[in-house]
């Protein structure tokens, strides 16, 4: 088992490992309640597993996500930067070698990756002034359109989440958080300047045709300098509901509202959820919409339920993922009081995951066989591969070059 139990069982948050001729042990009794256990190092395949991690143009400069048969990573590297898109199968394992495309400009940072029917869509912010955010849409043949999205906030490069991305059919959603404006009211946040503690956020659709703006925005008082925008849309049509939400601070506490809209009806709902909690990020678990946040020592998600009812509000303290056993073992993690089955692809699973499986920055899919994690540490990017042998999860380095 790695990082879940079952209700009523004890729970062993502590670091457990096994070489791959040594037996587990206990490094320790209950300390919190994220998990582990036993894990192993499978044998290398050949020597590119043991090839050096990647130097990124920032910490934030890279992003993992799923597709119809797989995942797909992307990071930049240097400055300028050039862009690297490495497509991984089902058994999360390369397709082929990564795709490079120099960059143009200097800084890149809150990277944004998605896949659709018609192409890959990528975009970030270029924090140096005047900042803005760029992009690209890849067609499926490789060709590469470059995507302008105006100006941004000139955050620094670890404030991840001021850009968020959906797929839509064969379209891209993308929100993304404007640069400052001058407040329509004042702010509620204490000691907040009036004319910079708001900003406009803006909604754009991406395909191979550009960036099209959508005449929807938000202004918004104080918003979070992470987290600030979240996105969640099913994969399927541009008319099927989807959902945002937006961080801000009020009182010295910050509030996410999210929205849920219903195109097809022109329909919008809002509701507050998660007040006082810092958010992580947006998943669409078992298809339901849910938001995730820290709250002081504790964790919580919040999962849709239905426009006209609040939200579900559930502990994720107990967090991880479970090897079933046996000659056709299968995966689940944790997902509040329930379980979540891993069969095909999943996005998002960092926000399901104990930290040592999943380091915070980290990014976690389920390719439908595999689990990869695109980490960093001192500036370098690596990604691991785990699969579940027998009910222990077996790790393995994923070249990059």
């Amino acid at each position: 088992m790695r990082g879940a139990v079952a209700p009523g069982e004890m729970v062993y948050p502590v670091a457990m490992t096994r070489a791959a001729s040594g037996p587990c042990f206990f490094a320790g009794w209950l300390l919190a309640w994220s998990l582990t256990a036993c894990t192993r190092e499978a044998p290398q395949a050949d020597a590119r597993q043991a090839a050096p991690a990647l130097a990124l143009a920032s910490e934030t400069a890279f992003d993992l996500t799923v597709s119809q048969r797989g995942a797909l990573l992307g990071w930049v590297e240097g400055s300028p930067g050039v862009l690297h898109v490495l497509r991984l199968d089902e058994r999360g394992q390369r397709v082929a070698a990564p795709a490079a495309t120099a960059l143009q400009g200097s800084g890149v940072a809150d990277l944004a990756l998605v896949d659709t029917r018609e192409g890959v869509g990528l975009i970030w912010r270029v924090p140096a002034e005047p900042a803005e955010v760029r992009g690209l849409w890849l067609d499926p043949a490789g060709a590469a359109s470059a995507l302008a999205l105006g100006a941004t906030w000139a955050a620094p490069g670890g404030a991840r989440g001021n850009l968020a991305l959906a797929a839509r059919g064969e379209s891209a959603l993308a929100l993304v958080r404007g640069p400052s404006e001058a407040c329509r009211e004042a702010p509620e946040a204490a000691g907040a300047a009036a004319e910079a503690a708001c900003f406009g956020f803006r909604f754009h659709q991406l395909s191979a045709r550009g960036a099209q703006p959508l005449g929807l925005g938000l202004h918004v008082p104080v918003p979070c300098d992470a987290r600030a925008a979240l996105l969640l849309s099913p994969p399927g049509s541009a008319d099927q509901r989807y959902h945002y939400a937006v961080c801000t601070r009020a009182e010295g506490q910050t509030v996410l509202t999210a929205f849920s809209i219903e195109p097809a009806r022109s329909y919008a709902a809002a509701q507050q959820v998660l007040h006082g909690c810092q958010p992580l990020g947006a998943g669409l678990f078992g298809g339901q919409p849910t938001f995730v946040a820290e709250c002081g020592a504790a964790r919580r998600l919040a999962r849709f339920v239905d426009a006209d009812a609040p939200f579900a509000v559930e502990s994720a303290d107990v967090r991880g993922l479970m090897c079933s056993g046996g000659s056709d073992s299968r995966a689940r993690v944790r997902l509040g009081s329930g379980w979540l089955e891993l069969g095909a692809p999943q996005a998002q699973l960092e926000l399901l995951l104990d930290a040592e499986l999943s380091p915070p920055g980290s990014r976690a899919v389920w390719t439908g066989e595999a689990l990869l994690v695109a980490r960093v540490a001192g500036g370098q990017l690596a990604l691991d591969r785990h699969v579940c042998a027998g009910k222990e999860l077996e790790r393995q380095s994923v070249a990059l070059r």
